[in-house]
C-alpha cells in the first residue's frame, strides 16, 4: 500500500504543476483497504468546475429558469467536448513525467479516462492505473467502505477470502453475468451488520446530522452520503455485540445468503443495515436493463441495482456456489476445499484434475 500512496503523492505533485486547484484522491480497491498486491491504481482527480469546463465562461445564462431542452442539450454537450479536452491534455501531462509508460487517453468513454503505467523502484512490474474526473460518488463510496475496515478486524480478512472464493469458483465477473468485486464486499458487510458485527454507519449520528444540516446530506443536489466517520466511538463495536471468531463468520456469510437471505423478495442493504422487500423499490420485475433477479441497493446511488446484470442461470451457479461452500463447511470446515478452482466438463476430464462444477 505504501508504494501507491507514493505513486499518488508523485502523481498530484505533477497535475498541480498544470492545474493547482485539482487534488488527486486514491478510490476503489487503492483507497478502500481492500487492494491486493497485484491491484490496479484507480485514481480520481478532483477539479474545479470553473477550471474543467471553460465553456460555462461563454454561458452564463446557463441553468436559468426558462431554459429550454434544446439549449440545455446544447450546453451539456459543449461540457461533454471541455471534459474530453481536458482528459487529452492529462495525457500529455502525464506523458512527459518519466516513469510513467503507455499512456492512453479515452476522452470520449461513458467515463472519460486516461490508462497508464507506473514504473516503481523495487516493484517488479509496472502498476496499471486508470485516472478519472469528479467521479465524487465513487470516492465517497471508496471512504465508507474503509471506515467500515476500521470497525473490526475481522471484515478484511472475510473480504478477502470471499473474493478468493468467487475467483476460484469463477462466479465474479460482471461482463459475465456475475457479481462484481465491490458488491460482494457489501454483501459481506450487510451480513456482518444483520449478525451485529459491524454497525449501520449511514444511521449512526444521522438525527444530529439534519439538526446541524451537514452537506453530505445532499450531495450534487440528490444523493444523500451522509455516514459516520467516528471512528474512534465505533471501533471494536462487534467485538463487544458479536466476538464470534473468524470461521464462524465465514460459515454465517454462506449459511446467511444460502438459507436465510430471500433472493426472490429481498435486497441486500447496507443504507438499512438489514435486508429491505424488493416491493418496496419496485424492484419486482425486470426493468430496462435491470433484470432485478438478484438485488444489491447501491448505498449512496439507492436506484442502482447491483445485481442488474445477473441473470437466472448465473444466479443458479452462485446459490449451487453458496450451498457447496456451506455444505462443505457446515460438514468438515475444510477451506481448501470451498476454494478448490472450478473446471469445465472438457478442463475437469483431465487426468487428476478436480471434479467439476456440478
Amino acid at each position: 500500500m505504501h508504494f501507491r500512496i507514493g505513486i499518488l503523492a508523485q502523481l498530484q505533485s505533477l497535475i498541480q504543476q498544470e492545474w493547482p486547484q485539482t487534488r488527486l484522491q486514491l478510490f476503489g480497491s487503492s483507497g478502500n483497504n481492500f487492494c491486493t498486491k497485484g491491484s490496479d491504481l484507480d485514481l480520481c482527480l478532483h477539479v474545479p468546475d470553473a477550471v474543467l469546463y471553460t465553456s460555462d465562461k461563454l454561458n452564463q445564462n446557463r441553468g436559468k429558469k426558462g431554459q429550454d431542452r434544446n439549449e440545455k442539450r446544447r450546453l451539456d454537450d459543449l461540457r461533454k467536448k471541455d471534459l474530453a479536452t481536458f482528459i487529452t491534455k492529462l495525457g500529455q501531462v502525464l506523458k512527459k513525467k518519466s516513469g510513467i509508460i503507455d499512456v492512453e487517453t479515452i476522452p470520449t468513454a461513458r467515463v472519460p479516462i486516461v490508462k497508464f503505467k507506473c514504473e516503481v523502484p523495487g516493484v517488479e512490474k509496472a502498476v496499471d492505473c486508470d485516472l478519472c474526473i469528479n467521479n465524487l460518488l465513487a470516492c465517497i463510496n471508496t471512504e465508507l467502505l474503509y471506515t467500515y475496515t476500521q470497525m473490526d478486524w475481522r471484515l478484511r480478512p472475510l473480504v478477502y477470502c470471499i473474493k478468493a472464493w468467487t475467483k476460484a469458483r469463477q462466479i465474479h465477473d460482471p461482463y459475465r453475468g456475475y457479481l462484481s468485486s465491490y458488491t460482494y464486499t457489501l454483501m459481506v458487510i450487510h451480513c456482518l451488520q444483520v449478525v451485529g458485527v459491524l454497525p449501520n454507519l449511514q444511521e449512526f449520528g444521522r438525527q444530529a446530522a439534519i439538526q446541524r444540516q451537514d452537506p453530505s446530506l445532499k450531495v450534487k443536489s440528490q444523493y444523500d452520503c451522509y455516514f459516520s466517520r467516528n471512528i474512534e466511538q465505533l471501533q471494536g463495536y462487534g467485538e463487544k455485540t458479536q466476538p464470534a471468531p473468524l470461521g464462524a463468520l465465514l460459515i454465517k456469510f454462506f449459511q446467511f445468503y444460502a438459507r436465510e437471505f430471500s433472493i426472490k423478495d429481498q435486497v441486500v442493504c447496507v443504507r438499512k443495515g438489514f435486508p429491505i422487500t424488493k416491493k418496496s423499490k419496485n424492484w419486482e420485475k425486470p426493468r430496462e436493463k435491470n433484470r432485478h433477479v438478484i438485488c444489491i441497493e447501491d448505498p449512496f446511488d439507492v436506484e442502482v441495482d447491483l445485481g442488474r446484470y445477473v441473470d437466472e442461470q448465473t444466479l443458479k451457479d452462485v446459490v449451487e456456489e453458496l450451498n457447496r461452500a456451506y455444505n462443505i463447511l457446515k460438514e468438515t470446515g475444510d477451506l481448501s476445499k470451498v476454494l478448490e478452482e472450478w473446471l469445465s466438463e472438457s478442463d475437469a476430464g483431465a487426468e487428476g484434475a478436480p471434479n467439476p462444477k456440478p
